[in-house]
């Protein structure tokens, strides 16, 4: 049960929620010149989170309460040509984590983006810099938005664009391994780290759209060359919806041939009545062999929006020890009230292999969660979840190799502030 503490700290957390005043306001575009003109955009972001150890130990397990945030300014100066240049810094920290109150350094300052936009002709242009990149739903790349600090990429990306089609083609440097007097490389790198790809929008029809993709990462360390190659599906007609998904991934590794495969799909239904109510069911199958070249690799993925809000898989193939993951599901959301939302999400985690002793169940978990938009650039996000463990839990390291299994509790309260 939640201590003095913890109380106190959730307590805090409402307040913040709830104080919260209107003051933040919309920042237009500002004209310097004929030619040119400046916006900014920014957003604060605090978040209070309480679990129970995600070790599934129960009593054993310490109860943890932390506060973080995020918080970003971003200026892009544009001119009318459509040449660009954005700068966008973020402070990541968790409170409390600096030695002193008059300490003046911060670890978790950088530059989150900056990056200029060139056209180049009508319909093509080249965004080059450091730079979130998303493809389709997040699903191999995405910026992985929840966590604080985010995912940013160095990287080029060229963009061509004339309805009903769009195509990307981008190369980014992951991770460099040499030394240069003009950079702060680390020694003892072993290897560079490259990726990129091709990436294609279709719509073949009103609200349906598929986007194939073809993606390569080269891993110089492990001599691991991972190609991988899909589609993904989206429509609605009526008040159905669908998200359908198939990528294989083949190439080397080391001696190894690459094989394997990952396929989802995703089917829902919005009532058209009072509150909107909603259904959705989901299967995902990321296969898995207990090889590294058998297993699929979620690349550079958001994992948090689509394997539970309590992150028991956010690094895959490595949180399921090549095993692979199927994730049954399904999801039921309203409006409970004016300016309030909710969702529970209810997720069945298996592998694609047993592990040696036969166990094929990581676990069940449950979340429940609740938007408030109390004001315009305002959103309030609290979370419960809980996670009850399996037998497998145990075989990827998450769990004790004896003793009870215990559920596990999340929670969390977001605060975000955004213009």
């Amino acid at each position: 049960m939640p201590n003095r503490r913890t109380t106190t700290l959730w307590a805090a957390g409402f307040a913040l929620a709830l104080t919260a005043s209107g003051t933040a306001a919309a920042s237009p575009s500002v004209e310097l010149s004929d030619e040119w003109f400046l916006t900014v955009d920014g957003q604060y972001r605090p978040r209070v989170i309480v679990h129970t150890g995600l070790d599934f130990r129960g009593d054993d397990s310490e109860v943890r309460e932390l506060a973080t945030h995020r918080a970003r300014l971003g200026l892009t100066l544009e001119h009318d040509t459509g040449v660009a240049f954005t700068l966008r810094v973020q402070d990541v920290r968790i409170w409390g984590e600096e030695d002193s109150t008059l300490d003046f350094s911060a670890s978790g300052f950088d530059a989150h983006e900056v990056f200029a936009v060139l056209p180049i002709v009508r319909g093509l242009s080249l965004k080059i810099g450091r730079q979130e990149i998303t493809l389709d739903n997040h699903r191999l790349v995405g910026n992985v938005g929840w966590t604080q600090r985010a995912r940013s990429f160095d990287a080029g990306r060229l963009t061509y664009s004339a309805k009903p089609v769009t195509l990307d083609v981008f190369y980014s440097k992951i991770l460099e391994a040499g030394q240069y007097p003009d950079g702060t490389v680390p020694d003892g790198r072993d290897g560079d780290i490259d990726f990129g790809g091709v990436h294609a929008s279709f719509e073949i029809s009103k609200n349906h759209q598929i986007s194939p993709s073809f993606m390569t990462r080269w891993i110089q360390a492990t001599d691991d060359v991972r190609h991988t190659a899909g589609v993904n599906a989206t429509g609605k007609h009526r008040g159905f919806r669908y998200t359908g998904e198939a990528f294989y991934q083949f190439g080397t590794l080391e001696d190894e041939t690459i094989s394997t495969a990952f396929v989802a799909g995703e089917l829902g239904y919005a009532f058209d009545v009072p509150k909107k109510p909603a259904i959705a069911v989901f299967l995902e199958h990321l296969h898995g062999n207990g090889s590294a070249e058998g297993t699929f690799d979620t690349l550079f993925a958001t994992n948090h929006k689509f394997y539970g809000e309590m992150d028991f898989f956010l690094n895959i193939p490595v949180h399921t020890t090549n095993l692979g993951l199927v994730d049954l599901g399904g999801r039921l959301s309203a409006a409970i009230a004016e300016r309030v939302g909710a969702h529970v999400d209810v997720h069945h985690f298996r592998s694609a292999e047993d592990d040696a002793a036969g166990n094929s169940v990581f676990g069940n978990e449950i979340d429940v969660k609740v938007v408030f938009d109390p004001i315009e650039f305002v959103q309030v996000r609290a979370l419960y979840g809980i996670f009850v463990p399996d037998e497998l839990m145990r075989t990827v390291g998450r769990a004790p190799a004896t003793g009870s299994l215990e559920p596990d509790h999340f929670t969390y309260l977001t605060l975000d502030v955004k213009f």
